[in-house]
């Protein structure tokens, strides 16, 4: 399509009408409303592929006696990386949680508790520091951090109530 300079006026007088109208102010509340919705899923998207990353190295620990030192580097970083995701996704909504002091807490509870988590991954790499590493020792870090991770979920939980966020989970 040709657009002439004669139609450019009026083109840009609609933007602007449209820009200014009840209806945009109106888009740009819901638009809030979604970004909330967007971090707070997926933080707990994240938050799950960490836990999945998670359950995949016990599964391991559990049928060995030893196992990779590049297996356990490849799932420690995995989880790290999922860990570190979610946090930013959550770090989002700290603005919103000023004025609910409930979101605040459970966004503190989260916070510590994936920082627990990366932690427990600096004790898988040093489990496999000096080459294949324990399958009892990694049995034992994983459980640790699927704890921590199904406390996180229901602080996640808690939160989307308190944000009146409908969870994805």
């Amino acid at each position: 399509m040709i657009v002439n300079k004669y139609m450019l006026a009026p083109v840009a007088a609609l933007v602007l009408l449209v820009g200014c109208s009840p209806a945009f102010a109106q888009r740009t509340a819901s638009s809030k409303t979604l970004n909330t919705a967007y971090s707070v899923n997926s933080g707990y998207t994240y938050q799950n592929h960490a836990y999945e990353q998670n359950g995949l190295l016990n599964s391991y620990s559990s049928n060995s006696d030893f196992i990779p030192r590049q297996v356990v580097r490849e799932h420690s970083q995995a989880i790290r990386s999922n860990i570190e995701a979610a946090s930013k996704q959550y770090q989002k909504l700290q603005e919103v949680a000023k004025t609910n002091p409930e979101a605040a807490k459970k966004l503190a509870e989260i916070k510590d508790r994936h920082a627990k988590v990366i932690e427990l991954c600096d004790q898988l790499d040093a489990h496999s520091a000096e080459g294949d590493a324990s399958a009892a020792d990694i049995s034992q870090t994983t459980d640790e951090i699927n704890t921590i991770l199904k406390s996180s979920h229901e602080a996640h939980k808690d939160l989307s109530e308190k944000l009146g966020v409908e969870s994805n989970k």
